[in-house]
């Protein structure tokens, strides 16, 4: 025989469900007498329930009093279609949770994705400086495939020496 104190336990009937033992992907309920005078005593049975990992992430999020989510379940279900209102709004603010959860990521997702776009911008933009500045230097070399200034310089831009001058050519040329 024990005394409890626990916040929101369901009692009727002479019964208090309590929700104890948090697990990995369940909960112990307990079934236990409970008397006029609130002491408590442990009912023949236990029941073990096994909850999908969603369910269990959802009973253990902050703020939420898992105790009381499921003996308001359970009373829904006793209850029958007479609560089935209840039971929509129950599941209508899980969904509500999930969907702030799954824009919070997909806004973190859209961050990290504007800043890679932002990077390879960065890049781009460097590679192009460093382009013009090549061929603002090459301007008053001559431009043959065998010249070393036109051999370093289209290796320095990822290209051949003919595709360097075709280039300078065309820039030149504006």
């Amino acid at each position: 025989m024990f005394k409890t104190t626990a916040p929101n336990n369901h009692t009727t009937n002479n019964h208090t469900v309590l929700l104890v033992t948090p697990h990995t992907t369940h909960y112990t309920l307990l079934l236990v007498n409970n008397n006029n005078n609130n002491n408590i005593t442990m009912s023949k049975k236990r029941k073990t329930v096994t909850l999908d990992p969603e369910v269990k992430a959802y009973l253990d999020t902050e703020g939420r009093n898992a105790s009381e989510t499921v003996n308001k379940l359970v009373k829904m279900e006793m209850g029958g279609e007479a609560v089935n209102k209840e039971l929509i709004r129950m599941r209508m603010e899980m969904e509500e949770d999930r969907y702030q959860e799954a824009a919070q990521k997909a806004r973190g997702h859209l961050e990290r994705y504007n800043q890679l776009n932002d990077r390879i911008s960065e890049i781009e933009e460097e590679e192009q400086n460093h382009r013009k500045e090549a061929f603002d230097l090459l301007k008053n070399v001559p431009w043959k495939p065998d010249n070393p200034a036109i051999q370093t310089n289209a290796d320095d831009l990822d290209m051949t020496p003919e595709e360097l001058i075709a280039e300078l050519e065309d820039y030149h040329a504006e």
